[in-house]
């Protein structure tokens, strides 16, 4: 079994350590306190209140819902228990240690369900693993614990707080959230959502409709197909190998794109718009920010296009496929508009 959540007696150690002619401390390993194997028939929803567990939820061979589970502490006392309760369709899980543990307990619970069983997963620090999950809905919860989700499909809601998200070979709808973890998403298709105020997103490899919210968070995605929203506010955006509609709203966050193909809708405040490197427009677009500058290199040839550039100030130059103005530029006969406008940042499309 993998302790990657356990709680140990490294305290004791550092005492033993640090304090001067301190006698040698006897580290007591810990014993398995309690530990079940059952199974459920008729269930259709479940919830697990794992607490320092890690909770493993795969996909079950059979029509019935099979639980797992095991405890380990410092000492044997009954109160270490993992107590299932169904009621009707409904299974709950809860797992219980004695009033006066400390810091001296670990435990792993691993539950195999059928196609179309809900589950919850209600954790403290223990860690989330979802592997092979069909057709279910699953959301899971965690403060501290990380969480790992590969090759399931169905209705998923990953959520924690500090700990970081990694998933991959998901499908159907799914959402992610995380506080300040790290999130790191690949191969994906699908109704898809991702969310975090203070940590990273990268997500790559995804087919779909995608929408990313971040704060101060930075925003990478690559090798995307279908229609994308992009919200920040200080966090810079990269875009690269996508094709499809684009859509960014942010503050102070820059938005980067290379190799990518599509009809875009791009709009900053103080951040740049910037496309340098094979960039094509599949239908009208338009680039706005206020104090940003907009730089596009378009593979589009300068009879496909037809320029709507305007800014406020005076000072700027507006430059598009060799023509050049001030205030607002007006050219072009081809069939896909490219509307921007700045305060006073610079544009240049070539």
């Amino acid at each position: 079994m993998k302790h990657n959540f356990l709680h140990t007696a490294m305290a004791a150690i550092a005492c033993a350590m640090f304090t001067p002619h301190a006698a040698a401390v006897d580290i007591k390993q810990m014993i398995t306190a309690t530990q079940i194997e059952q199974n459920f028939d008729a269930v259709a929803n479940v919830t697990v209140n794992g607490r320092f567990c890690k909770v493993n939820l795969q996909k079950s061979d059979t029509e019935q819902t099979q639980l797992a589970g095991r405890l380990e502490a410092m000492k044997d006392d009954d109160a270490y228990e993992i107590v299932p309760t169904q009621t009707g369709a409904d299974l709950t899980i809860d797992v219980k240690v004695p009033d006066d543990a400390f810091a001296s307990f670990a435990g792993e619970l691993t539950l195999k369900v059928p196609a179309g069983v809900s589950v919850k997963v209600v954790n403290t620090s223990g860690y989330i693993d979802i592997n092979g999950i069909a057709d279910n809905t699953i959301e899971v919860h965690t403060v501290q614990g990380k969480i790992t989700a590969t090759d399931s499909h169905g209705q998923l809601s990953l959520n924690s707080k500090g700990g970081s998200i990694t998933a991959s070979g998901l499908s159907g709808t799914v959402s992610t959230s995380s506080s300040s973890g790290v999130q790191k998403l690949s191969d994906m298709e699908g109704t898809l959502q991702f969310d975090s105020p203070d940590g990273d997103i990268e997500a790559s490899k995804m087919k779909g409709t995608l929408s990313v919210s971040t704060v101060a968070a930075r925003q990478t995605i690559s090798d995307f197909d279908g229609t994308l929203t992009l919200k920040g506010s200080s966090g810079v955006i990269r875009i690269s190998k996508t094709t499809g509609v684009i859509n960014v709203k942010t503050m102070n966050g820059a938005v980067n794109m290379f190799d990518v193909t599509a009809e875009m809708h791009i709009e900053t405040t103080k951040g740049g718009i910037v496309g340098q490197q094979r960039i094509r427009l599949t239908a009208s677009s338009d680039f706005t920010t206020t104090e940003g500058r907009i730089q596009l290199q378009l593979l589009n040839t300068k009879d496909e296009l037809t320029f709507m550039m305007s800014t406020e100030s005076s000072k700027v130059g507006l430059i598009a496929k060799g023509t050049s103005k001030k205030k607002k530029l007006q050219t072009g006969k081809g069939a896909i508009v490219v509307t921007t406008h700045t305060r006073t940042g610079g544009q240049v499309i070539s």
